[in-house]
């Protein structure tokens, strides 16, 4: 497996969204390679001083907040969110 994190600069502003809020933020792409087969997957996130999301999640997506400590569940579709603590998630999985 190979995986490959590229900044190309520190800070880079998000896509300009026509309404949207806009801010500074870091952008790590994370490249993996799965052998065999060499199906290669790519992910990106964009994180701010204290928010983390992964920017090809359309409709329904998380966001990180670093300083609670917790993960917004957001569906654009249903327009509705909940939040989860990190504690809880990682319990859920210790479960499984």
């Amino acid at each position: 497996m190979l995986l490959a994190l590229a900044c190309k600069q520190p800070v880079q502003q998000l896509r300009k969204a026509a309404g949207a809020p806009q801010v500074p933020a870091t952008v790590v792409t994370i490249r993996t390679t799965i052998q065999p087969g060499n199906k290669t997957v790519t992910s990106t996130i964009a994180i701010t001083t204290d928010l983390a999301r992964g920017v090809q999640e359309v409709g329904t997506w998380r966001l990180f907040d670093l300083n609670a400590n917790r993960v917004a569940f957001v569906d654009d579709f249903a327009k509705t969110f909940r939040w989860e603590s990190l504690e809880s998630l990682a319990s859920d999985r210790a479960d499984d």
